[in-house]
């Protein structure tokens, strides 16, 4: 068995189900990926809806009550996994509290129970591009960076793909800057099928992050950009793999 890991909003008690149903049958698609580390890692999967509800915006989002673009940005994000027994130290004492008064600390089975669930995959299939370019023009040459909020450390798309700024790309991509965030906030203190020990723990696991214009990043100079150390990592473990 593989230890399975599921994509969880912490300041908001919400979850991204890895799979989506009808009925009884699991629906295949472009977003279809299995949970294990390995697998979401690689696969196009819930991406861009991450990346959807990471954007922040200017003005009025999407009207689409599905999955509003920016309204995740600046939340507490990680892929949490099903071993991870032990209390995360990026919870807070009330959150391990309840956790404790739950008769858990198994942060994944909690969530499962007790966190709200997004339906979201026919917004993605139908609009993710079009909401993208609605919102991003493509001829506005807007820059995004992925921020994160408590460690001031930032991933440049153009680490990536040298053309790529624009968020409408680079969320529709599985590798390249978002497979980098993935590598970024996976977490387990268990070990099963699936997983790369490097990323197990993730330097961002739980952590605020948001995805933000460039232009609009103030004193930008005292960031730490990550993103080569991240593009070199992701390649020696593929190089293995």
């Amino acid at each position: 068995m593989g230890q399975y890991y599921t994509l969880i909003n912490i300041s908001k008690r919400q979850l991204l189900p890895t799979f989506t149903f009808e009925g009884n049958q699991i629906v295949f698609d472009q977003f279809t990926t299995g949970a294990k580390m390995v697998e979401q890692l690689y696969d196009l999967g819930n991406k861009p809806f991450l990346a959807m509800g990471l954007t922040e915006l200017n003005s009025a989002g999407s009207a689409n009550p599905i999955a509003p673009i920016g309204n995740w940005s600046g939340d507490r994000i990680v892929l949490i996994g099903d071993y991870c027994d032990d209390l995360p130290p990026f919870l807070t004492v009330a959150e391990c509290n309840e956790l404790q008064a739950a008769g858990s600390k198994n942060l994944s089975s909690f969530a499962n129970k007790h966190y709200s669930p997004l339906a979201k995959r026919d917004f993605l299939k139908d609009n993710v591009g079009q909401e993208f370019d609605r919102l991003f023009p493509r001829d506005s040459e807007t820059y995004h960076l992925v921020l994160n909020l408590d460690k001031k450390e930032f991933l440049d798309p153009r680490k990536f793909h040298e053309s790529t700024t624009f968020v409408n790309e680079f969320a529709l991509k599985a590798d390249g800057i978002m497979q980098s965030l993935y590598a970024l906030i996976f977490y387990s203190t268990g070990s099963g099928g699936g997983d790369v020990q490097e990323f197990k723990q993730g330097r961002w696991a739980g952590n605020h992050i948001t995805i933000r214009e460039k232009e609009r990043v103030s004193d930008l100079e005292s960031w730490d950009d990550i993103s080569e150390h991240m593009a070199e990592t992701l390649n020696d473990v593929m190089e293995r793999e």
